[in-house]
């Protein structure tokens, strides 16, 4: 049986440029109450003492860096959230659901025949039924370092086909 309560748990979040701000990063401490170990891959120092910072790699663009984060290792327990999410209330029963392939939130807002529907324009192109702003693995499992082993055999032809990390995960099969 697992034993969640024993591993170290992590909140990793993804923080470059100026559309968010620390703000953003104390916002989320504050809503999960500070009992978590904090991480943010980012490229501002000046972010709460809590938090370990890890450097951008400097060779990806925007939300592939995402798909950098299942590379990392020795941080247990990852739960990630984006800058924009609002936690209303505890979390703690979230870390049960932990597994060494990444779970990610399934869009079940849209039509589960929305991405193969034809769309016009490239920006429409390789939709996905994924939302990437929530998802939760174990660092350093195999199944998580394969998303990232993928990318990085060719990570300028997946950065143009696809518009962002979803449609990676969605089309690549992950």
């Amino acid at each position: 049986i697992y034993n969640w309560e024993n591993i170290m748990k992590t909140i990793l979040m993804l923080k470059y440029g100026t559309k968010y701000s620390k703000i953003d990063v104390d916002r989320i401490i504050s809503a999960t109450g500070g009992k978590y170990h904090y991480a943010c891959i980012t490229d501002d120092p000046d972010l709460d003492p809590r938090v370990q910072i890890i450097p951008i790699p400097d060779d990806i663009d925007g939300t592939f860096r995402k798909i950098w984060m299942y590379s990392l290792e020795n941080l247990g327990d990852i739960l990630y959230l984006d800058l924009d999410v609002r936690i209303q209330k505890d979390i703690d029963h979230l870390w049960k659901y932990i597994d060494n392939t990444p779970t990610i939130v399934y869009t079940y807002w849209k039509d589960v025949g929305f991405v193969d529907q034809p769309h016009s324009g490239y920006s429409m192109q390789y939709l996905s039924n994924y939302n990437s702003s929530a998802v939760l693995w174990k660092s350093g499992s195999p199944d998580a370092k394969i998303i990232w082993e993928k990318f990085s055999e060719d990570p300028d032809y997946y950065q143009i086909k696809y518009w962002g990390d979803d449609r990676f995960l969605w089309h690549e099969g992950f």
